[in-house]
């Protein structure tokens, strides 16, 4: 299941926006999740004091990742909403070529 189809699924996102709300537990995982996030804690440097290219991208994928995720879970309780379709573009072609805006 994906993130779209939970949340279109109105029993699921209704049951977890409730539990997101009322939960004081779940509420205090978050909280501590959201305090230990990755990018406040120090990242270990080499012994000249820098970090590799190769470590410095690994602990940017942590970060994003974990982000990520923290973000999905309080997505999860938003509803999907259904998008309209943007109308066809008209590049800028009028019916008479005196209305062209300079």
């Amino acid at each position: 299941m994906t993130p779209g189809e939970f949340r279109a699924d109105k029993n699921l996102q209704g049951m977890w926006a409730h539990e997101l709300n009322s939960s004081m537990l779940l509420q205090t995982v978050l909280r501590v999740l959201e305090d230990w996030h990755p990018a406040k804690m120090a990242v270990n440097l080499d012994n000249s004091g820098d970090i590799s290219a190769t470590k410095a991208a690994f602990e940017l994928g942590t970060h994003k990742g974990y982000s990520r995720c923290l973000e999905t879970i309080k997505l999860l309780a938003i509803p999907l909403r259904k998008s309209s379709p943007l109308p066809e573009p008209d590049y800028g072609v009028t019916e008479n070529p005196e209305e062209v805006v300079r």
